[in-house]
């Protein structure tokens, strides 16, 4: 059996997962993605809510200590759609973006998917699996 290696998104995701409950169902959307039609990595299904999310890694600090996803145009015509087709108090989709110090930030607008999000708002992968958790449970 061969066993591919795992890029940072893939880690980053990974490490997210393993801190999730067995009460929330998670499934890779990969199979999704790789349509073009821009659907998010993750899907998450717990007892009370659901929520997409799409994983970026970076590999290193950016300079002006502002975090960007590196989202394609697809991905973000989908986010966007999902965001504005919720309610504000149930908008389900978010951007994660890893850190090579194994924190991660938690985007949860357009405006931050396209503009960044401050690194100093930069969580611990259990805090962001604890979010997730947290968001599907309420």
């Amino acid at each position: 059996m061969v066993v591919a290696r795992r890029g940072p998104e893939g880690r980053l995701i990974d490490a997210v997962n393993k801190h999730i409950p067995k009460t929330i169902h998670h499934q890779s959307m990969t199979f999704g993605s790789r349509s073009f039609n821009g659907t998010p990595d993750r899907y998450y299904d717990g007892p009370l809510g659901d929520l997409w999310v799409e994983y970026k890694a970076l590999t290193a600090m950016p300079r002006d200590g502002v975090l960007v996803g590196d989202y394609s145009s697809l991905q973000l015509r989908w986010m966007t759609r999902r965001y504005d087709n919720c309610a504000p108090s149930a908008r389900n989709v978010v951007g994660v973006v890893g850190l090579p110090n194994r924190t991660a930030v938690i985007q949860r607008s357009p405006t931050e998917w396209e503009q960044g999000t401050p690194a100093s708002t930069a969580l611990p992968i259990k805090e962001v699996s604890s979010w997730i958790s947290a968001f599907c449970s309420q």
